[in-house]
């Protein structure tokens, strides 16, 4: 749902299912092969291929539905309506999660990697390190998962002039002026920005939420305004949804060959200018591009109903996305050294955060429609 605007369910349902996996996603994080804030003994092969493959698409597909949603809004409430709304919704708990989340979160984890553990010193001691960096990567070391909203405000303002043109074209449900793309270029003009941007990119900063990944995701969200305002550019996108998923396969044993040379670790965290580097950057930016396709695909046949839950849900994605992952770091770092094994402490990680998390998000939501 839109503010003021239009309520497309198939976009709603993916915003709860995207938001619920990135839940799944931080409660596999103390289980996979890379550091966390909490970290199990053991890892987890099952759980870290999750969380690789997911990572691929999942924040794709969240800066695809942020764009398409903020068009939707946008359409209803004028730019200044929007722009102001969005604003207050996304500075408020960006600078209450700095304040308040992220000290506690950073708590939690030195107390559980066997740091100090004097409470009252520690919020003054967190923010007072705080150093600002020119890079985007400077919002997730100090907000976590925070760092989305961070992401998702500068992307909004950096959009006012594409979306005040768009609302100047005199129907926004006919094709741009000069946009003559269709079924097969309308899917692949995207990817090859993406492509040469990311080839450009990544191998000069690939680490999470550097400007490789800055500029993949402002990459999607335009893609999600510019599919909204341009409905054959959204149709374009939703054909051969079969078509698409049955190439996935073939696309993934691509990575095979390229695994020979290196680990899925080495090609993700340092790519380089060659063969093999523009290779699996290639791979990884297909992989995510067909993926994202696949789900607002069929999302947008099978995801069409509005029961409930989903008007329910809808409204508190927001909540829940702020509250998890504090909740997750506070369980996770009081179940790991219970001793009940690897999927035994997952599940149950998995089943408390989620009744807590929901049980947070009850307040928020009611009365919007």
């Amino acid at each position: 749902m839109t503010e003021r605007g239009e309520r497309i369910n198939w976009i709603d349902w993916l915003k709860v299912l995207v938001v619920f996996g990135a839940f799944v996603f931080h409660a596999a994080q103390p289980f996979v092969l890379t550091g966390w804030l909490i970290n199990y003994p053991e890892h987890s092969p099952v759980l870290a291929i999750y969380s690789g493959f997911g990572y691929l698409f999942g924040m794709p597909l969240m800066f695809f539905l942020a764009g398409a949603t903020t068009w939707l809004a946008v359409r209803g409430r004028g730019i200044g309506g929007h722009t102001g709304l969005r604003v207050r919704r996304l500075v408020l708990p960006l600078v209450l999660g700095l304040i308040i989340l992220s000290p506690l979160q950073a708590y939690v984890a030195a107390l559980a990697s066997g740091g100090p553990a004097d409470i009252g010193a520690f919020p003054a001691a967190y923010l007072g390190s705080l150093t600002f960096s020119f890079s985007p990567r400077w919002f997730g070391e100090y907000g976590y998962h925070l760092w989305f909203l961070a992401f998702l405000l500068v992307y909004v303002v950096a959009s006012i002039p594409y979306l005040s043109w768009l609302l100047r074209q005199p129907d926004a449900s006919q094709p741009l002026p000069g946009n003559g793309l269709s079924g097969r270029s309308a899917r692949l003009l995207p990817l090859a920005v993406l492509l040469a941007t990311q080839a450009v990119l990544r191998p000069l900063a690939p680490a999470y939420r550097d400007w490789a990944d800055f500029f993949l995701w402002l990459g999607y969200f335009l893609v999600g305004v510019t599919a909204l305002a341009d409905r054959r550019l959204l149709v374009a996108l939703l054909e051969h949804r079969r078509l698409v998923l049955w190439t996935m396969p073939v696309v993934l044993i691509m990575l095979v060959p390229m695994l020979s040379h290196a680990s899925p670790l080495e090609l993700e965290h340092d790519p380089e200018f060659s063969l093999i580097g523009l290779a699996y950057i290639s791979w990884r930016t297909v992989v995510g591009w067909l993926m994202v396709l696949v789900l607002i695909g069929f999302g947008s046949v099978y995801l069409t109903a509005r029961p409930a839950v989903l008007s329910w849900a809808s409204p508190r994605v927001l909540p829940f996305y702020v509250i998890h992952h504090p909740v997750v770091v506070v369980v996770a770092a009081a179940l790991v050294g219970v001793g009940w094994g690897l999927w035994a402490t997952f599940g149950a990680i998995l089943a408390v955060s989620l009744a807590v998390t929901l049980a947070l998000c009850l307040p928020f939501g009611r009365g919007r429609r």
